[in-house]
Parts: C-alpha cells; structure tokens; sequence
C-alpha cells in the first residue's frame, strides 16, 4: 500500500533527526569538521524536502531555490 506525502515526510524529518545524532555528532567528536559541514548540509536539506512534503508540496527537481522559486527571488532582488 503506498503512503501518504505527509507518511513520507515524517519519516524524512525523523531519517535527518538520526543523521543528524549519529552522523555529525561522531564527526564533530571526531573534530572532522568538514565532515560535519557535510552531513549537516544533509540533514537540513532532508528536513527541508520532508517539510514540504508534509505540507503537500511536490519537490522540485532542480539544483537552485533560484530555478524553482523565481518569482520570490525576484521579489527580493536575489538575481
């Protein structure tokens, strides 16, 4: 049976809390601070698309919010 959008985002959220306890907490007691750059970048970006999805937004597939949300970006003068 397949699973909600709100099912999956939940589990992503929870997936980025895991990375985020097990994964960056050893490399930032390992003082492998690159690593611990990395996997935080993760883990905001894994929490980023499970809270959109919680909220029933489809993911978009491009690489920059500059693509995917231009209108905002514009608002803003980011270009």
């Amino acid at each position: 049976m397949s699973r909600s959008m709100q099912e999956i985002g939940e589990q992503l959220v929870r997936e980025s809390g895991s990375i985020l306890q097990r994964d960056v907490q050893s490399a930032l007691d390992a003082e492998d601070f690159n690593m611990v750059v990395r996997r935080a970048q993760e883990v905001v970006e894994l929490a980023l698309k499970g809270a959109l999805k919680v909220l029933g937004w489809i993911i978009p597939r491009c690489m920059t919010l500059l693509l995917c949300f231009p209108n905002r970006c514009n608002e803003r003068e980011m270009r």
